[in-house]
Order: structure tokens, then C-alpha cells, then sequence
């Protein structure tokens, strides 16, 4: 009768992976990288700056995807002008995600499927919205005019919609549909009423005119 030997393999113990922390010179580095490309950031900076951080150690200064990174957040160009991969990276790194090549390949991708849809959308938001501007044109220019007779300023989307029961969310394109009917106006970046409202309004009396003499 034979015997089997026990087994003598040994189970090593797993190998963990540190990473060392950028220092205050690279932090600083990148803090100025991020404040020179002007991004709308949608959290904490301090979150932006490490996503940036953790994209600069990936690739490295010197790699391709380094170069369309610091290009990408260079601040001088609008971002409707970059191309697909700078402005995905800048969403990212605005959103606290690393910017790595990957993320900005699904990123762009999802750009274009959104881009896609986008006309879609805006007709959809047309057609629902055209008439309650026609409804409330009127309505609309009358607050503007109370406004700027009570408090010498326009009213604010906002205000307009809170006033006039409206969606908050459909301030802005709301506005949008009465200046392109000419309920409204804008002069100098603030609401006016526009021509229609002005033609609807009753003419207003002469000052010192004798009444009789309209009859005539």
C-alpha cells in the first residue's frame, strides 16, 4: 500500500499595491493647470484636481494622451471649437472622473449619442411650450412691465415662472419662445416687453390735451 507525501505548497501572502502620494510640488502643478483651463466645475475643486492628478500619473508628460490632455484644458479656445476628445475630457475632470483613455473614448461616444438626439429634443420642447407662450405672452409682458415700474429691473426666468406658473425647469426655454414671439425683448442682457405686447398696450394720454378734441 502506497502512501501520498502531503502537499508542501506554501500560499503566499498577496501583494498589495501602494501608491504614493503626489507631492506638494506636483499638487500645486496641477492646481495651476486646472485653474488655467477655466473649467465650470461641478465639485469640489479639490475633487477635480485629484481626478486631474490621477490622469497626469497614468500618462505621463511626453505621451500622446498627455498632450491632447494639456491642450484639451488649455483655456483659450471655446469649447464648442475643441474637438470630441477635449471636450470630453474637460467633462470629465469638471465631473471629479480621471480623464483616462478609456473614459474619454465612452465619453465622446456618449456625446455623439446625445448630439444625435438633441434636435429631436429641442423640436419635442417647441411644440409643448409654443401655447403657453401664446397663452401667457401677454400675461408675461405685464410682469415685466410691473417689474421694472416697481423695482426698475426686469424680472429674472425664475421670477417669471414663479409668477406665472411655470415650470422652473422651463424658465429659461419659456423665455426663449416670447422673444422669439415678440412678447418680449432684450436690451442691454434684460427683458423688455417686446413689440407685441406694445402694440396691445392702450395709448397713453397727452398731457395737457383738452379730452373734447379727441372726439373731433
Amino acid at each position: 500500500m502506497t502512501t501520498t507525501a502531503p502537499s508542501r505548497t506554501r500560499t503566499l501572502p498577496a501583494r498589495t499595491r501602494t501608491r504614493t502620494p503626489p507631492s506638494e510640488q506636483r499638487v500645486a502643478a496641477v492646481t495651476a493647470m486646472l485653474d488655467r483651463a477655466q473649467l465650470e466645475l461641478h465639485v469640489p475643486r479639490e475633487q477635480a484636481v485629484h481626478a486631474l492628478a490621477l490622469t497626469l500619473g497614468r500618462h505621463r508628460v511626453g505621451s500622446k494622451h498627455a498632450a491632447v490632455v494639456g491642450l484639451a484644458l488649455s483655456g483659450r479656445v471655446p469649447d464648442h471649437e475643441r474637438p470630441p476628445a477635449g471636450q470630453a475630457i474637460r467633462r470629465l475632470i469638471s465631473r471629479g472622473q480621471p480623464a483616462y483613455t478609456r473614459a474619454v473614448r465612452a465619453e465622446v461616444e456618449r456625446m455623439a449619442v446625445a448630439a444625435a438626439a438633441h434636435p429631436a429634443r429641442i423640436t419635442k420642447l417647441i411644440e409643448r411650450l409654443t401655447p403657453t407662450a401664446e397663452r401667457d405672452g401677454p400675461r408675461a409682458a405685464e410682469v415685466v412691465i410691473r417689474y421694472w415700474r416697481h423695482w426698475n429691473r426686469p424680472p429674472t426666468p425664475t421670477e417669471l415662472a414663479h409668477t406665472l406658473g411655470w415650470s422652473t425647469s422651463d424658465a429659461w426655454p419659456m423665455c426663449r419662445r416670447l422673444l422669439e414671439a415678440d412678447w418680449l425683448e432684450i436690451h442691454r442682457k434684460q427683458l423688455h416687453p417686446g413689440s407685441r405686447a406694445r402694440q396691445a398696450m392702450p395709448p397713453r394720454p397727452v398731457i395737457g390735451a383738452d379730452p373734447s378734441s379727441a372726439d373731433e
